[in-house]
């Protein structure tokens, strides 16, 4: 366990223990759906008085909903990983004020051939591996080079018992050569001109669907 971790612990709980709730899946089953709940709730009436707002607290208000959708984030994909250590190490220096505002989460290595991206290119539909996302940003493996300002149609899929497509555009960031294919990264542009559209949710909740029908992440 990282020392920062341990810290933690100690402060908290006096230290680690075998009963320690990370170890706990039924317990974080609870505190993840508990903190969901509430957070949403932040995020709706927060999206409603951004709307309204014509002064300079929308942007206070727009840093709030930036905190607690992250937080809806962080516990979202607790769920998905029962890995509090893991997760833990991908908010540091994350913040506010940091050029990074929020964090990339990797998609599950369990998930990867169950969730797939397309892009569609001239005459043609390009498949991509997503290496990590957040609520409007990804970062994916392609076989071809996408130029940086381009935008393009992407489609976002699972296959596992299920067959969903979610459809959205997006805005090429930066493209470097990586193995035998390239690193892509890429901004998540509004879809039908809603700014509601969140990317992390939408494979969160493929990935929800996935379990429903019997998979299960397990380590």
């Amino acid at each position: 366990m990282g020392d920062k971790i341990v810290d933690r612990c100690k402060v908290i709980c006096g230290g680690v223990s075998e009963s320690c709730i990370i170890d706990n899946t039924r317990h974080l089953d609870c505190i993840a759906d508990m903190v969901i709940n509430k957070t949403s709730g932040i995020s709706l009436l927060l999206g409603k008085a951004l709307r309204e707002s014509r002064n300079e607290a929308a942007q206070n208000v727009h840093n709030a909903m930036t905190i607690s959708n992250e937080l809806s984030n962080w516990v979202k994909y607790l769920q998905i990983t029962r890995n509090l250590k893991h997760l833990n190490a991908l908010h540091w220096n994350v913040g506010i004020s940091d050029a990074r505002k929020v964090a990339r989460y990797p998609l599950p290595k369990i998930y990867e051939k169950y969730i797939s991206m397309k892009v569609t290119l001239p005459g043609r539909s390009v498949p991509v591996s997503i290496i990590d996302f957040c609520q409007r940003g990804t970062q994916f493996q392609s076989p071809e080079p996408l130029e940086p300002g381009a935008a393009t149609e992407c489609t976002l899929t699972t296959t596992y018992n299920i067959k969903k497509e979610v459809h959205f555009r997006m805005m090429i960031k930066y493209c470097s050569l990586r193995g035998d294919g390239y690193l892509i990264g890429a901004h998540i542009d509004e879809v039908d001109d809603s700014s509601e559209f969140n990317f992390f949710n939408n494979i969160y909740d493929f990935i929800v669907e996935i379990e429903k029908k019997g998979h299960r992440f397990d380590g």
